[in-house]
C-alpha cells in the first residue's frame, strides 16, 4: 500500500477537510508515493511510539506532532528530535485529530464509556437529556472515567441536559445549551 492510498482510507473514515482551521491533521511527515510496510496507531508521536516503529512504517496518531510553524530543527529539542527519528526510520506520520473527534471519538465515548443510549451530536459535543441530580452525574462520570479531576458546581442541582466533549471543551462554556459540560481537558487559564 502506498502512503497516498493509506491517506485516502483515513480520509474516507474521517474526512480531513472537516478538521478545524487551526488543526494540523492529515499528512505531517512522509512521501505520498512511498510504500508502507506496516501501520501503527498511537495517541501521539512520542518517544515510545516512534522507538517501536519498524523501518518504512506509517504512524497514525490523534494529536499532531506539529501545530505551529517550525522555525528551526534543533535536534536536541522537541519536536525536532522526534521528527529526526521519524525521518531516519523512513516513517510517515498522519494525524487524525479534530476530524476524528467529530466523526468518531465523541460518539464512541458517549456510547461505550458513558453508556448513553440516546444522544445527539453537534460538531464537537454529544448531548444527552438526563434527569439526574448533580451528585448522581458526578458519581456516574467518576465511575466511567476512574475519577473526576476537577468540578465546578452548577447553580442549580437538577440536571436535564448534559454535553460531552472528548477534547478541549473549555471554549464551549457559555456557548452551548446544557446544564453540565463534561470535557476531556481545559486550558489552565
Amino acid at each position: 500500500m502506498t502512503l497516498k492510498e493509506l491517506l485516502a482510507v483515513c480520509d474516507r473514515i474521517s474526512p480531513f477537510d472537516e478538521r478545524e482551521s487551526w488543526d494540523n491533521g492529515g499528512l505531517i511527515i512522509g512521501d505520498p508515493s512511498a510504500q508502507i510496510g506496516r501501520i501503527a496507531v498511537a495517541l501521539e508521536a512520542d518517544r515510545r511510539a516512534i522507538d517501536s516503529l519498524p523501518l518504512g512504517a506509517a504512524l497514525i496518531v490523534h494529536h499532531p506532532l506539529i501545530f505551529a510553524p517550525i522555525k528551526s530543527l534543533d535536534f536536541s529539542k522537541y519536536p525536532a528530535l522526534l521528527i529526526r527519528d521519524l525521518v531516519l526510520k523512513d516513517a510517515a506520520l498522519i494525524a487524525m485529530h479534530t476530524n476524528f473527534d467529530k466523526h468518531h471519538l465523541n460518539r464512541f465515548v458517549a456510547q461505550k464509556v458513558l453508556g448513553w443510549r440516546e444522544f445527539t451530536c453537534e460538531q464537537f459535543a454529544c448531548f444527552c437529556e438526563i434527569k439526574f441530580s448533580f451528585e448522581k452525574i458526578v458519581e456516574l462520570v467518576g465511575a466511567a472515567f476512574g475519577g473526576v479531576k476537577s468540578i465546578v458546581e452548577p447553580e442549580r442541582r437538577k440536571i436535564y441536559r448534559v454535553a460531552f466533549c472528548s477534547g478541549s471543551g473549555g471554549g464551549m462554556i457559555g456557548e452551548i445549551a446544557c446544564d453540565i459540560l463534561i470535557t476531556g481537558d481545559l486550558k489552565y487559564h
